[in-house]
């Protein structure tokens, strides 16, 4: 948890993607470019065998009376098979936020900050036969 002024903020975990490789993320990287630049990988952002060490998760940010969430994580259920990592996740999210005492009816608003899989996800979830708005 982290406090500015009257701001709170919570990291909201969702799962690890640990383990995959620099070329996985980036498929058109040089490696011997980066082996030339060591600096471009900062200390504890990768193992030493050359994994990346990343996380799927959001940000809680209560303010004035508000919740708000930064980004809503990938999400289960959803049919992925370009990301095999991201295909048809069964992570506890939704129970990670109630234990930090928010349900999603209590969040006032969703923020993103860009439209990739993994960080709009949650906006829906599969009830049934049918997909519903999670927030």
């Amino acid at each position: 948890m982290f406090q500015i002024g009257k701001m709170r903020i919570q990291k909201l975990f969702e799962m690890d993607l640990n383990g995959m490789t620099f070329e996985q993320l980036l498929p058109d990287l040089d490696l011997a470019e980066l082996e030339a630049h060591p600096d471009w990988i900062p200390a504890g952002t990768a193992d030493e065998d050359g994994h990346a060490l990343l996380s799927i998760h959001s940000w809680l940010v209560h303010h004035d009376g508000k919740t708000i969430l930064v980004d809503t994580g990938a999400g289960n259920d959803k049919a992925r098979p370009d990301q095999p990592i991201l295909d048809h996740l069964n992570n506890p999210f939704l129970e990670r936020l109630r234990q930090v005492g928010i349900s999603p009816e209590q969040v006032d608003v969703i923020l993103h900050t860009h439209i990739h899989s993994d960080h709009v996800g949650w906006d829906t979830r599969l009830e049934g036969d049918r997909w519903v708005p999670t927030w």
